[in-house]
């Protein structure tokens, strides 16, 4: 069996990188709680059968409607629509085989995507590969966005129990 081109501290940038999703998810959990008017305890009770996209569409359809009454939300809008540019690598991260990349010491992942035609990814040589700094520096670009979003739902009034579930 042929060794795996990820070493450890590619695992770690993955686990930091999906620690910093959780909590990004985390956060949107509550918006939507806090947009319906469901105590924050019950936040994770109200999206846990959503997927990330789903919570992601849910936060914004919310946010656009509060919107349309207030406009203090539209900061809080941009950021959570910004968001979903996290959950590619993130699914990569989850369910793709990897593949050395063309730079020394970076990853490309391969996976057959089926809907529609079928399409394998990370055969050809423009397709992005990441290196372990790479990685990391979009864990704290992640990580920022996040507090970005944390600081305009204190900033406006909602969230206020969040803080305790996502340090």
């Amino acid at each position: 069996m042929k060794k795996s081109v990820l070493t450890k501290k590619h695992y770690e940038a993955f686990g930091h990188y999906m620690n910093e999703h959780a909590r990004l998810e985390t956060i949107l959990h509550f918006v939507i709680a806090d947009l319906l008017g469901v105590p924050s305890g019950m936040a994770g009770t109200v999206t846990t059968d959503m997927s990330a996209r789903q919570k992601r569409d849910a936060a914004i359809g919310l946010l656009s409607y509060h919107l349309a009454d207030d406009t203090k939300y539209g900061p809080l809008l941009s950021l959570v629509e910004d968001s979903g540019r996290y959950s590619k690598l993130r699914d990569f991260m989850a369910h793709a085989m990897w593949k050395a990349g063309r730079k020394a010491g970076s990853v490309k992942p391969m996976i057959a995507r089926g809907r529609g035609t079928l399409k394998v990814l990370g055969q050809h040589h423009n397709e992005k590969s990441w290196t372990v700094s790479e990685i990391n520096t979009e864990t704290k670009k992640m990580a920022d966005h996040t507090d970005e979003i944390a600081y305009e739902l204190q900033r406006i009034g909602l969230g206020k129990d969040f803080g305790k579930a996502t340090q």
